[in-house]
């Protein structure tokens, strides 16, 4: 089995048509061609269903917070304040991302996400300077793990190296840092 994406999301509502305006209306997400009650944020299907309609209690997705992404999200926040939405909290700056949350009519978790750019010494004026001393990288067989890196382009330094501990190929990524296949084979004393 491979699963390759998230075919769609469902989200439960006491109030479809209620659950439908704010997704569509109030969000700005767009609505499915073909059906009333879904819509898409990028290539996901949001699904609303009436849990209630099929006897099934219903309970709002709760700290499952469906992550929305924007360019900014400061700037996403007070434009859906604009329309009413309350926030929970202040925006959360974990370093990585942003995040601002909010729920949905239903009290169904939202996020509003922007993840942040990572260093890059180009755009920032500073000069990159490449890991010599390695990265290893676990892998059950070096040897394996070579020949496939190989057939897709990868070029190592050298042959793999067994030293009497372990096995280690070295190769260098894109951006010229040392990365080691290592398989560690001795037991540890």
């Amino acid at each position: 089995m491979q699963i390759e994406k998230v075919d769609f999301v469902a989200v439960p509502s006491r109030d479809a048509d209620r659950t439908a305006s704010f997704y569509i209306e109030t969000l700005g997400l767009r609505r499915d061609g073909t059906s009333q009650y879904e819509f898409w944020v990028g290539q996901t299907c949001f699904g609303i269903w009436e849990p209630e309609r099929l006897g099934v209690p219903f309970q709002p997705q709760k700290n499952a917070h469906l992550a929305l992404h924007v360019d900014d999200v400061e700037q996403a926040r007070k434009e859906l304040e604009a329309k009413g939405v309350e926030f929970h909290g202040e925006i959360l700056d974990t370093g990585v991302c942003h995040m601002a949350f909010f729920s949905d009519p239903d009290g169904n978790d939202l996020m509003l996400h922007h993840r942040l750019s990572f260093w890059n010494p180009e755009r920032d004026g500073e000069t990159f300077v490449p890991n010599t001393a390695g990265f290893a990288i676990r892998v059950p067989d070096v040897e394996q793990a070579r020949k496939e890196l190989e057939a897709a382009g990868v070029e190592f330094i050298g042959e793999t190296d067994d030293t009497g501990v372990c096995h280690m190929g070295f190769f260098k990524d894109p951006d010229g840092n040392t990365l080691i296949l290592h398989r560690r084979y001795a037991p540890r004393g």
